[in-house]
Order: structure tokens, then sequence, then C-alpha cells
């Protein structure tokens, strides 16, 4: 994962051919937070400093809709915090760590998920062969919550090895003190934004948490746009038995009982879906089963 000159990490994947075409679900969040917004100011429960950030929030994710490459889109996100923070009542101090995250499954390696960080290189390396994926708690309490939580949070059931991932990470970055967003887009790709404070960030209000939540799953969902395609966007080539085949074990069926609806042997059933297996990297039909529906191959 190369870092550019500004300091940016991004994987490498391609650029979509779309990545040019405005993100219209982007402009619906913005539509419908301001319908969020109107019916707040009218109920009297924000107050002029929430007003002001509201409008940040808007235009932040507007120009991520906009933007046409990982960069512009990253850039906005930090200017978005740097503002937001630098007007807050209780200056937090955005100054450091900011990570946009894919949360998928552990056989996928960093090129395969979307990483977009301002981490060092040496920072990322170090982080990689400790294997932060499976053991950094921010992440691993993404996979279980929806709602933002803070690094504090995270760790009060962190194990050994967890809490030396912490430690790195406060080391190479000299922050302790953060907060991290669960994401999912319309797709329910899920993945996760992290920020840094300086301070405790424990004093933002919900309104304000929610606003920023708000932008990182706009920056997200267009990122996923203009580095995609990822694996898991890739349909497998099933043929049309193996496919079948799929869809019955989903529906519960036995090997046996899927060659009798089928009326075919057995061992024509294993087959296929050893066959399949094959084409998206299962080890059990179990594994199968779930990344066909993942996929959306299989419907049940």
């Amino acid at each position: 994962m190369p870092a550019s000159s500004s300091g940016l990490c991004v994987g490498t994947r391609p650029r979509c051919q779309n990545a040019s075409k405005p993100d219209i679900s982007a402009l619906w969040i913005v539509f419908w937070a301001k319908t969020v917004y109107l019916f707040s100011e009218e109920g009297g429960v924000v107050n002029q400093e929430e007003q002001n950030q509201f409008v940040m929030m808007s235009a932040a994710i507007r120009d991520c809709a906009l933007a046409g490459d990982a960069k512009r889109i990253f850039a906005r996100v930090k200017r978005f915090l740097r503002e937001f923070t630098d007007g807050a009542e209780h200056d937090s101090h955005h100054k450091g760590v900011l990570g946009i995250f894919q949360l998928k499954s552990q056989d996928l390696n960093e090129a395969q998920r979307l990483t977009v960080t301002n981490w060092s290189s040496d920072y990322i390396q170090l982080r990689r062969e400790m294997n932060d994926y499976a053991h950094d708690p921010a992440i691993i309490l993404s996979h279980q919550s929806t709602a933002p939580f803070t690094w504090q949070k995270a760790m009060m059931n962190a194990d050994r090895r967890a809490r030396q991932v912490a430690d790195l990470c406060a080391e190479h970055t000299g922050q302790k003190h953060g907060l991290t967003f669960p994401i999912a887009d319309i797709n329910m790709r899920k993945g996760a934004g992290t920020i840094g404070f300086d301070l405790d960030p424990s004093h933002f209000s919900p309104t304000q948490i929610g606003m920023m939540h708000h932008v990182l799953t706009s920056a997200y969902a267009r990122l996923y746009k203009v580095m995609g395609p990822f694996p898991e966007d890739v349909e497998p080539d099933y043929s049309p038995r193996q496919r079948e085949v799929v869809r019955l074990l989903a529906l519960g069926m036995t090997t046996r009982s899927a060659a009798a609806a089928l009326q075919v042997s057995e061992a024509t059933v294993k087959h296929h879906v050893r066959a399949a297996m094959a084409k998206v990297n299962a080890h059990t039909s179990a594994q199968l089963i779930a990344k066909s529906i993942n996929k959306n191959v299989v419907l049940i």
C-alpha cells in the first residue's frame, strides 16, 4: 500500500470506469439529513454550533459524492474534521489518525480491502507484521457494533495481543483518544472509519457524532466506487447446475436430498459442490453458502 507525497496511503486498486459519475446515494443522505435538521430546528433542539456544523457536514457529503479519486475524498474528510473540531465549543484538536477501512473476512489481504489512511508506511508495515486486522480492538468491536464508540470502550474487553496493537498505535501516532464509526452502505458492505483526537472525544453530543458518522459513511461509499471493483463484487462464474446445487444447499438440503431433487447421483452433486467451493475459495459447504449469499448469487 504505497504512500503518496502527502502522506495518504491507499490500497492499490484500479480506478472504476464510472468514478466520474456523482454518487447519487450520497446526495440522498444530504437530503435526508437536511430533513432531519429542519424538524430538529423546529423543535428547538439544535444549538447554533450544531447548525454551523450541519452546514459543514452537508458540504462535505456533497463534495465527497462529486470527488473522482481517493485522494480528493480523503482530503475532503480531513478538511471537514479540522473545521468541525476547530469550531467546536470543546476543541478536541483532530490533527492525527484518520482511517477508512473495509471490514471483511480475514482471508482477504490488505490489497484486497478498501483501505485509506494517513499513516506512515513504516507504521502500516508494523501493523501488517502484527496481523492487526485480526487483533485491533477497534476493528473487532466494529464487527459487533453498529453504533460509534470510543477507543477506550474498545479496550474494555481487549486481550493482551489487542492491547499491544493499541499501544503500537499510540506510540506511532501520539494519540490515545479517538472514535470509531462502524459503516454499512446500501449494499451492506461493512466498513469502519476511525478518528484520533488529542483529547477525550466523549464531550461530543450525539448529534455531532451523528454528523461525523454521516460524512464517513458518504466517504466510504464513494471510495468503494472509485477504488473498486473489489473481489466480493465479482460474481463467481458458477455453471447453471452449480448454482442450482448451491441454492438447494442454502435451503437446508443435504447432498443426498439435493441429488434426489435433481435426479442425479450424490457423487455428481458433491462434484458440483467442490467445483463451486474452488471458485469462491470456500473450505466448507457453510462457507460456500455464506459467500454465495454475500455475492447475491443465491437468494433465499
